[in-house]
């Protein structure tokens, strides 16, 4: 139980830290003008590609590893 309440409580502050601050850290305009609910779309696209396993896990297994 103890490792389910720590993942929520580090979703709860990535929201908070990033996705509701997003202009301030999420966001450089100089490189990319994207609005909130876009960069905040990218950042949870990045979380899902990862965690389904297709990410870091099969980055690792891979020839670039190596």
């Amino acid at each position: 139980m103890g490792e389910l309440s720590q993942w929520f409580s580090g979703f709860a502050l990535l929201e908070v830290a990033y996705w509701f601050g997003a202009k301030l850290y999420l966001i450089d305009p100089t490189k990319v003008d994207f609005a909130m609910w876009q960069a905040v779309l990218v950042a949870l696209a990045f979380i899902v590609f990862d965690w389904i396993g297709i990410g870091y896990d099969q980055l690792c297994k891979s020839p670039l590893s190596r």
